[in-house]
């Protein structure tokens, strides 16, 4: 596949694969999913109050997704 050269860090060339780009908003939409059960669990661990009803309305499981790709 083709790559492209992004630059160097410290002498080492970084590229970016084409197939990352098209992994990446399927990565999104698989953490935008699960949101609801993520901030449940994130709750009951660290003893947090994040509110679902907010994290999972409308676009921003998405915004979420998209926040938290690897």
């Amino acid at each position: 596949m083709r790559s492209f050269r992004l630059g160097s860090a410290f002498g080492i060339p970084v590229k970016l694969d084409i197939t990352f780009l098209l992994v990446l908003p399927l990565f999104g939409w698989l953490i935008s999913t699960q949101v609801e059960e993520m901030v449940s669990v994130l709750n009951s661990l660290l003893s947090l109050q994040l509110d679902v009803a907010i994290l999972t309305a409308g676009p921003m499981p998405l915004v979420v997704g998209m926040i938290f790709l690897p």
